[in-house]
């Protein structure tokens, strides 16, 4: 590793100046405190002692204030007392850990009678050719290494292997330090641990410590679901659980070589993870089953679920500091058929209880469609966990209340911000509990009970409003009138295509005349939802009223093109006689599309 090199080249120097500590000090905190200590020494393990009391010994901020007082007391030209031989160790084990051979008491002791019988007087004799201890396994039950195992059967033999075990090797379990070696196969479970590895895991350099950094407070539920995951994966290994202090921090925290050795064979890199730039392992590209998984897995740590008010709708993100997870995130999602925005970044991203900033790179979901495919295909945790649940009906809940209730609403959101030192009012648990309160309080026209379940039956409601594709392509109609709210772009355009010809087919015919033909052509026509909504009798009177409306627009602009008149937007929209119900921008959208589709008889408008 590069690493490994760049130590060696500093510590080979006869003396260490403040550039020589800076960059020693960018290696060293990825290591754990229990590597730095074994690489600098007793020196150093007194040194640590009042920081890792506070709780933060895993903490690369802390770490490096720590390497760096240190490196301060070093007297001027001192340099520091580390082996070539040691950092070479705590880099080469990381990949291929020292593994050990355990030989069950009977299958060993078969083998001490079939020694004694090829000529092996004693124990002490079978130790001298191995060349390590026989006594241990044998009496004790003890592991031997795996090299001593491979001399064990160049001893015996293959046929008298064969013999005693009928088999071609010795019946034996491979060891990672303490625990079995864990082979783990390329499944669902597998994946999604992966996944969130890369979201809020951490892999020690000690080749041992494995780390899942979580939120025990506002995300208490997907505590239980990974802890449940780990166990499940990694029967009989214990689980640590520590708080952070001071913060709604929680950490999983496994210290085992076996479990270390089987994440790195499945592709994860130890170490700090923005520095690697770490990226999804290729084996999980292999099917659409582990995609959904590691999606999910990504998702639930650095996804995110907000409630886009314009729209009344949700939108999902996905953020990371590596933007070769950003990029793979899109790209398993275009897998799944899942459209995605384009990678945005890099953003700065400061975190000031840390006193740390980094680059962070984006990629948000949108479409009310895609969102929903996101949710029913990949079922994200994240809006399992119930209070983030309640947050988002509530929230979708309040863009549907009258203004007046609204501005009730927020202004008392400021003061609870105020009074708590809030900046952004976003989801955390405690928010949402002050939220269902201040909701019960305002909207009592809307809420008849107060009680709590009819309340969540409101919020499945927003939920699954927000989540429900609008079958009439988008179009929308204002609150409690038959007037158009929003028409997209793509259906307007196709509307003015259709009247903008049969305008300049039939001249000289009445508006109602245009209508009537414009509704027989759209009923001809492939736009599945805007005749869905043309045969709704609301809608239906409304667009006949937008239809008018356009109709008279382009009247106007061709009256315009017969006599050569520069057309403006601005004068089209403030003229009283037309009394459209868009404004400027609107009608100058129009007319750059008119121009674009119809060329040679639109040319008037600069």
């Amino acid at each position: 590793m590069k690493e490994k090199s760049q130590i060696i080249k500093i510590i080979q120097k006869d003396k260490l100046n403040e550039e020589n500590k800076k960059e020693l000090i960018s290696i060293l905190k990825k290591l754990p405190i229990e590597g730095l200590i074994s690489l600098i020494g007793n020196d150093f393990k007194q040194h640590t002692k009042k920081y890792v009391k506070w709780g933060w010994d895993y903490d690369i901020a802390v770490k490096k204030l720590m390497l760096n007082n240190f490196l301060k007391k070093m007297k001027s030209g001192e340099t520091l007392k580390i082996s070539n031989n040691k950092v070479m160790i705590n880099y080469n084990l990381l990949l291929n850990p020292e593994k050990f051979i355990k030989i069950e008491n009977n299958n060993i002791r078969k083998i001490y009678i079939k020694l004694k019988e090829m000529g092996f007087k004693s124990v002490k004799e079978i130790e001298e050719y191995l060349g390590a201890s026989f006594k241990d396994p044998l009496y004790y039950g003890s592991v031997m290494k795996e090299a001593d195992f491979f001399r064990l059967k160049e001893l015996l033999g293959e046929n008298e292997i064969k013999l005693l075990f009928n088999s071609t090797n010795i019946p034996h379990e491979i060891r990672v330090g303490y625990h079995k070696k864990i082979e783990l196969n390329d499944d669902d479970d597998i994946a999604e641990l992966i996944a969130i590895m890369l979201g809020d895991g951490s892999l020690g350099l000690d080749g041992s410590e494995i780390s899942i950094a979580l939120n025990n407070v506002d995300d208490e539920k997907y505590v239980k679901y990974v802890r449940e995951l780990l166990s499940d994966i990694f029967q009989g290994i214990h689980i640590r659980e520590k708080d952070v202090q001071d913060s709604k921090g929680y950490v999983l925290i496994i210290n085992s070589k076996a479990v270390h050795h089987a994440l790195v064979s499945k592709g994860l890199i130890p170490g700090d993870k923005i520095q690697n730039q770490v990226d999804v392992p290729n084996w999980i590209f292999y099917n659409i089953n582990l995609i959904m998984r590691g999606l999910k897995g990504l998702f639930d740590t650095d996804g995110s679920i907000q409630v886009a008010k314009k729209n009344k709708s949700l939108v999902l993100s996905f953020s990371n500091a590596s933007k070769p997870l950003v990029v793979s995130f899109k790209k398993m999602c275009n897998l799944l058929g899942i459209q995605t925005g384009k990678v945005n970044g890099p953003y700065i991203y400061e975190d000031k209880g840390f006193k740390s900033e980094s680059k962070n790179y984006m990629v948000t979901i949108e479409a009310k469609e895609q969102v929903k495919k996101f949710l029913e295909k990949v079922k994200p945790e994240k809006l399992k966990e119930p209070y983030r649940y309640y947050w988002l009906g509530l929230n979708l809940l309040i863009l549907g209340t009258p203004i007046y209730v609204k501005r009730e609403i927020e202004q008392t959101i400021e003061k609870f911000k105020v009074q708590n030192d809030i900046k952004k009012f976003q989801y955390s648990k405690r928010n949402t509990i002050f939220l269902i309160k201040l909701c019960k309080e305002k909207l009592k026209n809307i809420l008849p009970s107060k009680n709590f379940t009819f309340l969540k039956s409101l919020i499945d409601f927003e939920i699954k409003k927000a989540l429900t594709l609008n079958p009439y392509g988008g179009i929308h109609l204002k609150n409690q009138e038959d007037i158009i709210l929003r028409m997209p772009s793509g259906i307007r355009d196709f509307i003015c295509s259709l009247v903008y010809n049969i305008l300049s087919k039939y001249k000289g015919i009445n508006r109602e005349e245009t209508l009537s033909i414009l509704i027989k052509e759209i009923l001809k026509s492939n736009k599945n939802k805007l005749i869905n909504a043309l045969k709704t009798s609301r809608f239906n009177i409304a667009l006949k009223k937008y239809f008018k409306s356009l109709i008279l627009l382009l009247e106007k602009i061709i009256a315009n093109l017969n006599n050569s008149e520069t057309i403006s937007p601005t004068r089209l929209a403030n003229d009283s006689m037309l009394n459209l119900p868009f404004g400027r921008k609107v009608i100058e959208r129009i007319i750059n599309h008119l121009k674009n589709d119809f060329p040679e008889g639109f040319n008037t408008y600069n």
